[in-house]
């Protein structure tokens, strides 16, 4: 049983096999909340194969990980990202014509309908802009 208090991120049992290379085999890690854990091992250990994982560039293959002491199913980066789960790369891959503020917002792009719902306005295509209330119309302008 995982205890809500005490592990902001657990990692149970995992499994992930590439063909039949067992990459990991029945891992476990518990990292608490503000602590700052390193994962050092030979090459082909299954350390970024863990990291991977967590982060949903991988499907694991066996295994739970819980965040925040509740069970949860990471498929892909965004599900990860959604957890505040996020890697930095050691190969540092950077739109080298772009500034700083783009690489870091990179892949993180707002949505106008990300930044409607962030103003609290309804994302209707067939709202007229007649139809809107004033506070509506002062957030559109001050947007």
């Amino acid at each position: 049983m995982v205890d809500n208090n005490e592990y902001i991120l657990e990692c149970i049992g995992l499994k992930k096999y590439f063909g039949g290379v067992c990459a990991l085999d029945n891992v476990d890690l518990r990292l608490r909340r503000c602590e700052i854990l390193g994962i050092v091992g030979d090459n082909g250990a299954g350390k970024s194969t863990l990291i991977k994982i967590i982060s949903g560039v991988l499907k694991k293959d066996g295994g739970e990980i819980y965040f925040e002491g509740k069970k949860v199913s990471i498929n892909n980066p965004k599900d990860a990202m959604g957890l505040e789960i996020e890697t930095v790369y050691q190969d540092l891959n950077l739109v080298d014509i772009q500034n700083a503020s783009f690489n870091i917002f990179l892949g993180r792009e707002l949505t106008y309908g990300g930044l409607l719902e962030y103003i609290r306005i309804p994302n209707d295509r067939k709202m007229l802009r007649n139809s809107l209330g004033l506070m509506d119309k002062l957030k559109i302008n001050l947007g």
